[in-house]
């Protein structure tokens, strides 16, 4: 009993450093996909429409597209990964995931819907 007590404190220790771990790697992931999630403005030329070509947006770094898309159904931007990691505005945007949402009109966190308000 008395080797069994003596093991409590040792087990609370690492009981902390685990959730204190997990906790820690849980903050740098979501710290990773902030940096790699860049907004991407929707702009075909012409009278071009198709919002799954990725040559038709425009990297995105003057505000918040979520709150200058003004309410509509038509695509105004996205939040996508850049093909080019280290210098996104370089890039274009990585629209795997999103095309079916895209093609037909889905809701989704990462579309931004509405006329541009700039």
């Amino acid at each position: 009993m008395k080797k069994l007590i003596k093991l409590v404190p040792m087990m609370a220790l690492l009981l902390g450093l685990g959730v204190y771990t997990v906790n820690a790697k849980m903050k740098a992931l979501e710290a990773e996909k902030a940096q790699t999630e860049q907004q991407w403005i929707y702009s075909p030329p012409g009278s071009a429409d198709d919002p799954t070509n990725p040559d038709y947006y425009q990297h995105y770094s003057m505000g918040d597209l979520q709150e200058e898309c003004d309410d509509g159904l038509e695509v105004c931007g996205v939040n996508a990964p850049s093909t080019n990691p280290t210098n996104p505005a370089a890039g274009k945007p990585n629209l795997t995931g999103l095309e079916t949402d895209l093609e037909e009109g889905n809701p989704n966190a990462n579309i931004f819907r509405g006329n541009f308000s700039r």
